[in-house]
């Protein structure tokens, strides 16, 4: 076996490992919403959780990773490998250098991760169904034809130079403008707002769940940084392992010292919250930050996130039980934007100019009211589909385990 060979199956195992590690965080994902969430709703979200998955990797294989890595048609959009086919199980991806059957299965995890962002700051109100046909849309189309703008060689962004290292842009910050549109759509829960505007707080119902949901995330989050290189040998894993690592920490203590600035408490869901804001801020360009710039761009994220879940329930008036938008949506475009100041290749403060930082502007413009508008069009088109994206009004007081599923998570 030669060098390269031999390089073939280390990589393709790598991402393997990589694809493993990110399907742990929808693990994560459902321990974090139904932790933070009541538990008359707790069966509702596991399952949410779950049809994501189901849903998301059935759609994508279909159609979304023909859309998003087929071939290219006017640097827009793929148009070929629908169903894979075409490719061979022992092909190598073009670009890649991992086997192609590997490399969808990477890719088709992470879709499922846009879309479930969604689920947290929509949970314990909105009709089922209509939840799944936005899963649906997400994976087929939202997700896929934008991620090919910037996740492939022929993406007219990704030519401009627009850097999304691990899905910062893509992932996070789309998917945090999809749950803002969602949330505001589908309206606060019955109590979370009084008569004059004023929030009232609605406690989850097992911080223990949410805090395991958020190391699990954390353990994830080094296979989808570290293995989007798609190389163990590349420097790119190495910086990207160690820039996750410190992202994930100082976010969490700079969230724990800012409650306790501001609270005089330390708040553990804020904290919790802060250390998934660090991650989502180092992803775009956790491949180009040095461990100095992960540690600034980590308290960043985490500190614009704890200013902003204040502001979208004060404000905004956006019930957001899991604070996805802040977490996602906000620490996702903090990152972005870093990406244009702290890259050690080309960012403002390494000496490289503007480009880049406008670059990372031009991506944000494009791609968050693009993923707004479709996500208002699907939802609405779900709400006529099944009558409504909101269940009733006497459903969600009884709560969506009994009235959605038939059954109580908890037994008796």
């Amino acid at each position: 076996m030669d060098s390269s060979t031999s390089l073939y199956f280390a990589n393709s195992f790598f991402v393997l490992v990589g694809a493993c590690l990110v399907f742990i965080m929808h693990i994560g994902f459902s321990c974090v919403e139904v932790g933070m969430c009541r538990s008359k709703n707790a069966a509702n979200i596991a399952m949410k959780n779950v049809m994501t998955v189901a849903i998301g990797v059935v759609v994508y294989f279909l159609v979304g990773y023909g859309f998003m890595f087929g071939q290219d048609a006017g640097h827009f959009i793929g148009l070929s490998n629908f169903c894979l086919a075409g490719i061979s199980p022992s092909s190598v991806m073009e670009g890649a250098g991992v086997n192609n059957y590997i490399y969808f299965f990477w890719e088709g995890i992470f879709c499922a991760t846009c879309a479930t962002i969604v689920s947290g700051a929509m949970a314990e109100r909105t009709n089922f169904f209509a939840y799944l046909f936005f899963c649906a849309v997400a994976a087929s189309v939202i997700y896929p034809i934008m991620g090919h703008w910037i996740w492939t060689s022929d993406g007219w962004l990704s030519l401009l130079g627009c850097h999304d290292y691990a899905g910062g842009l893509i992932v996070h910050a789309l998917g945090g403008t999809c749950a803002l549109v969602g949330a505001k759509m589908v309206g606060p829960r019955i109590g979370k707002y009084n008569k004059d505007g004023s929030p009232n707080a609605i406690p989850g119902h097992n911080l223990i769940y949410a805090t395991i949901g958020v190391l699990l995330l954390f353990f994830g989050w080094f296979g989808f940084n570290g293995a989007s290189s798609l190389d163990i040998t590349a420097d790119a894993t190495y910086i990207s392992e160690v820039s996750t690592f410190i992202g994930g920490a100082v976010g969490g203590l700079t969230a724990a010292l800012l409650t306790l600035a501001l609270y005089h408490k330390v708040d553990p869901g804020m904290v919790l919250n802060g250390i998934l804001a660090g991650l989502v801020g180092v992803t775009p360009g956790a491949d180009v930050f040095s461990p100095m710039a992960s540690l600034i761009v980590g308290i960043l994220a985490a500190g614009a996130m704890t200013f902003a879940v204040p502001f979208v329930d004060e404000k905004l008036k956006i019930d957001d039980p899991v604070g996805a938008l802040s977490v996602h949506g906000v620490g996702g475009i903090t990152g972005t934007l870093c990406v244009g100041l702290f890259s050690m290749e080309n960012g403002l403060f390494y000496g490289g100019g503007i480009h880049q930082l406008l670059m990372q502007v031009l991506g944000l413009v494009v791609i968050l009211p693009i993923g707004a508008a479709l996500t208002y069009v699907t939802f609405r088109i779900a709400g006529v589909l099944f009558h409504g994206i909101r269940v009733e009004a006497e459903d969600e007081i009884i709560g969506l385990d009994e009235c959605e599923h038939g059954m109580n998570a908890y037994g008796d």
